[in-house]
Order: structure tokens, then sequence, then C-alpha cells
């Protein structure tokens, strides 16, 4: 069985900890991870807990389903919200080859806090990763003005920008003076050509052509990001679900075999740690349970030896401990 470290300290903080007896309380020595979470001015390395196969990273797992369909669900709900004509497909590339995608998160960020926000209204989308390892962004977004209604598709794919409105045609003047700024080359606001649906299941795939191409070391790295404003009342799901499905349904059944293997020792090293488990667990609060006596990653670190218990599952035993 696989324990995480304690969930209330982050790896830097754990290790800072161990060496740093001296420090003050509060100094930057004893909370190293304090602005760790500020890609714009800083890059920090990453901790790996696993050496991840190259096949591992490349499966379009469950995860990654689940993330293709908010992702569609999504961007269906951004475009009902401020309706068709309003919003448009982003691509945003690199001038550099850019093959990491923290920096690539960096640079996007910087954008986004500096200068994007500031334009758009709301986005949901993607990075996409190719075969080269190059990232390219793309997002559906709010421009908060129509820029649908007389814009000439096959015109302008000829070369012809004469149909585009005014404002269109400002916001690419100005996104052209201000993105090389912030590290990004060339860039497409259209307009979207098709309905909802066909917008949506077109950004939604390249979820999964970025798992098809990324490397171990992309491992964790977040493929879907949305406006983080909380008010927009237009998002309409996130990956915390399950599909009905054949899959699930084992997955349960090989959960409750492990846990029913393993309830005695995981009481014991919880009383070990100073705390008391509920007497019974449902499946309402069996997460919250685990977390506490295992910790927050209990589910992916011991994944392997809970799918083995699908060979001895036994459906008529009770769920609760």
């Amino acid at each position: 069985m696989h324990f995480a470290a304690d969930s209330r300290v982050c790896d830097a903080c754990a290790v800072a900890a161990a060496g740093g007896r001296g420090a003050s309380a509060g100094s930057a020595a004893t909370l190293p991870c304090l602005n760790s979470n500020n890609s714009i001015s800083e890059q920090v390395p990453p901790v790996y807990f696993h050496d991840f196969s190259h096949q591992e990273t490349q499966e379009f797992s469950t995860s990654g389903r689940k993330s293709a369909a908010a992702l569609e669900m999504n961007i269906h709900g951004l475009i009902d919200a401020y309706g068709i004509d309003n919003c448009a497909f982003v691509t945003l590339t690199f001038p550099d080859h850019v093959t990491d995608p923290r920096e690539a998160s960096r640079r996007f960020n910087s954008l986004n806090s500096n200068f994007l926000r500031h334009q758009i209204e709301g986005y949901v989308g993607v990075f996409e990763l190719h075969k080269s390892g190059r990232i390219h962004f793309h997002f559906v977004v709010n421009l908060g003005f129509d820029c649908r209604t007389g814009f000439d598709f096959q015109a302008v794919a000829n070369g012809d920008y004469s149909s585009a409105s005014p404002r269109l045609r400002a916001l690419w003047k100005l996104w052209r003076e201000r993105l090389p700024a912030y590290g990004f080359g060339r860039f497409q606001v259209v307009p979207i050509k098709g309905g909802a649906k066909g917008i949506a299941a077109y950004v939604a795939k390249y979820v999964g052509k970025s798992l098809a191409a990324r490397k171990p070391e992309h491992k964790g790295f977040r493929l879907v990001r949305c406006s983080m404003d909380k008010k927009q009342e237009w998002k309409r799901a996130n990956s915390c679900f399950s599909f009905v499905s054949a899959g699930s349904r084992h997955w349960r059944e090989c959960l409750k075999q492990w846990f029913l293997a393993f309830k005695d020792y995981l009481k014991q090293s919880s009383l070990k740690r100073g705390r008391i488990l509920p007497h019974r667990m449902d499946t309402d609060d069996y997460d919250d349970f685990l977390r506490d006596a295992i910790g927050s990653k209990w589910a992916f670190l011991n994944r392997h030896q809970i799918l083995a218990f699908g060979d001895f599952l036994e459906t008529s035993q009770p769920l609760a401990a």
C-alpha cells in the first residue's frame, strides 16, 4: 500500500522542514512554496514521485475522456450564454520551438493576467501538443461583440479580410502589437463557422491528440483550462464525475474488495497517527475516509493494487466496514 505525504505539508516545505530547523517561523526558508504558484515571475522545477512509462502517458485514459467531455459541455455553456455571434475561435502559437508545457503555461499566464483578461469576457480551451513536441493553444472565447455577422469565411481564407468588422480588425491590430511582448507569435481570432456542437467536438479532440503525443515529463500537466471568474455561470462541468460503464462498476467492486482486505490495517495505521476513523464507510464518505487514512492521492498511488483484486471479486460482501 502506498501512502502520500501529509496533505497539509507540500513536498518543498517538507524538505525544507527536515533541513532548516534553525529558520524562523514564516521565513522564506520555512515556507519555500509560499509563492510557488506564480509561474509568471519564477520557474519551479516539477516534483516527481513516479517514473511513468511512455505507454502510460499516451493512454487516452478515463481521466482524459472526462476532460474532453467536460470541455465539450463548457464550450456549449459559453456559446449558449453569450451567443455564437459574440464568440470566436482563437489559436495562439509561439515564435520559438516551445516544447515544455510549464514554459508555455508561464507565457500564457503572463499574457492572460496582464492583457487577455481585459480583452475577452470568458474563455475555455486546451493546449495542443504536436508530435514534434511543439505546443499551441486553442480556445473558444467571448469577445463581447458581434464578430460573425457579415464575415465571409471563404474570402478570408483566400486572403481578403475586408468582410471582417471594424472592431474585429482593430482587435487583430492590437493583438499583433501586444502578443510578442509575452512570448507569442502568430495567432488567429476568427468567428465560429459552424454550430456549437461542431466547434465543441473540434476543440475537444485536441485532448486525445495531446495525450497521444505527450512525454513522461508532461504527466500531471493540465490539458484543459478556462477563465477563473466564479461569477461566470456558463461553466457546466468539471472532471470530478464518473462514467456509468462496465469499467466504473468493475473499479467500484475492486475498491470494495481492496478496502475489506486492508480495513484493519488502515484503522491501526490511523490510530498510530492519532486519528480515529468512523466505524462505517459508505458511498458518500469513503473518499474522505481514505484521504484521512492514506492521503489525497490514495486512489492514484494504489490503483494497480486495487485493480488486482478483480480476480477475487465477491460481490456478496457489504461495502460497510
